[in-house]
């Protein structure tokens, strides 16, 4: 009697990784500690504080390479989130308690008042930012009138936001957790922290980019995998391009 041999091939199952996970991560090699990070042309841009007097933001690819550096909104160093609407940046200033919208030249296009300014984001239509006192999260017209406003209890410490289309993202250095939420405040995801002191954040159109500035020197920019799974593409703003994500 013949035998006949049935061999089942087994396919394995691919790899993923898993939420939050670094893909890849450079540091800076100066000590000048960045806070808000955005994503603009394909580059990661971010603001700083610098006691020396060296405030300018700059510019790296996502290889760490410096590629630009360029005068913020105003003199002083403590520019706090970093955000791009396809045109001008944002950021908050904690000495003069503003949020700014300027050109890359330092020029400023409009500004309105804001309490401890923390993190900048924007959706294609509106302005997201947090506050430093009391971690209120603000959604505001681009003048700066307030449509809502909200508290994350899980949120003790807000940092820089970013917005990827659907969710917006918080580093809360209080918890040492990333947070994404919806745009009601309600928390859907989060990831624990690639480091002690993780603050900015920058959506690239399928991954989060993340710094972190231990003992306030040589900052980490992290690559994080977030399951993202709307459009694969990489936008130099993802306001630009809002239609493509509603």
């Amino acid at each position: 009697m013949r035998t006949l041999a049935i061999i089942v091939l087994v396919a394995a199952a691919p790899t993923l990784a898993d939420f939050g996970s670094v893909v890849s991560s450079f540091r800076k090699t100066d000590n000048i500690t960045s806070r808000g990070l955005a994503w603009v042309d394909g580059n990661l841009v971010t603001s700083n504080i610098c006691s020396s007097g060296n405030h300018k933001w700059r510019a790296y690819t996502p290889a760490g390479s410096l590629v630009a550096t360029f005068a913020g909104p105003e003199e002083f160093t403590a520019h706090l989130g970093a955000e791009h609407d396809g045109t001008y940046y944002w950021t908050g200033s904690w000495v003069y308690n503003r949020i700014y919208r300027f050109a890359g030249g330092g020029s400023i296009a409009s500004s309105f008042n804001a309490g401890w300014p923390n993190g900048v984001a924007w959706d294609g239509q509106y302005v997201w930012w947090t506050s430093y006192i009391g971690d209120w999260f603000y959604k505001c017209r681009p003048n700066g009138s307030v449509l809502t406003s909200w508290r994350v209890s899980r949120i003790t410490d807000t940092g820089d936001l970013a917005w990827d289309g659907i969710y917006l993202w918080c580093a809360d250095i209080g918890s040492g957790y990333v947070y994404r939420l919806n745009t009601a405040g309600a928390v859907s995801r989060r990831f624990a922290a690639p480091g002690d002191e993780t603050y900015g954040c920058a959506f690239d159109g399928h991954y989060l980019w993340i710094s972190d500035t231990p003992n306030d020197e040589h900052t980490v920019f992290y690559k994080g995998d977030i399951d993202y799974s709307g459009p694969a593409v990489a936008p130099a703003s993802v306001g630009r391009v809002r239609a493509l994500f509603r």
